[in-house]
């Protein structure tokens, strides 16, 4: 496990332990492509949930190769990733088979409070939730006169303190990628293996002609 984020439950890693060689390209390839596909629907599905203050969490979804290529890692690097797939207090939502895996990230700490309220407040701040806008322009009005940072800071606080009490609700993002790009890795690796079988019977006939 990586510290500080989740990945793909143990047995359901993508990882090949022993296979003919001349196989490796092809379930390197397969392997890559499963990866890469976990990767790029997790960031999609962020996305979609309507996660725009996530960019981080989208950044650190990685898929990291190893064993030349025959297995790959697929985590999500940053600590707070289980509250966003799986929600946090009263709202905590876990899928049927996933209860023991998201049971050992119940109740961990993933920053101080100070912490929590900047990630907040930096958020009001991008959306501009707060403020005066000008009519014409439609743009935010700065200056002392209208005492943006104070509003800022208030609605933040007020929003932090909501989801502390209450929960925030689930997005899941990383397990339904997960799942679907691996539902056919294992008929995919079937066909490889097929594959190559038949080419080395014809061969055998071949020869014997």
């Amino acid at each position: 496990m990586k510290k500080g984020g989740f990945k793909g439950m143990p047995d359901l890693i993508l990882n090949i332990k022993k296979i003919p060689k001349e196989l490796e390209q092809s379930v390197k390839e397969l392997v890559e492509d499963t990866a890469q596909g976990v990767v790029r629907d997790a960031v999609n599905n962020v996305r979609a949930n309507g996660s725009t203050n996530y960019g981080t969490l989208m950044q650190r979804i990685t898929a990291i190769p190893k064993k030349n290529g025959l297995s790959q890692d697929v985590f999500v690097g940053v600590e707070y990733a289980p509250s966003v797939e799986w929600g946090t207090k009263g709202q905590v939502r876990v899928d049927y088979g996933l209860e023991a895996y998201a049971s050992q990230f119940k109740g961990k700490p993933t920053g101080t409070w100070e912490e929590f309220l900047a990630s907040v407040l930096d958020w009001v701040k991008k959306k501009g939730i707060t403020g005066v806008y000008s009519v014409k322009t439609r743009k935010r009005l700065t200056g002392k006169k209208y005492n943006n940072d104070a509003e800022d800071e208030r609605v933040a606080y007020l929003i932090a303190r909501s989801i502390y009490l209450h929960g925030i609700k689930p997005k899941p993002f990383f397990f339904p990628a997960w799942f679907k790009n691996t539902k056919d890795f294992e008929k995919e690796l079937n066909k490889i293996l097929r594959n190559t079988l038949l080419k080395r019977i014809g061969g055998w006939f071949k020869d014997r002609l």
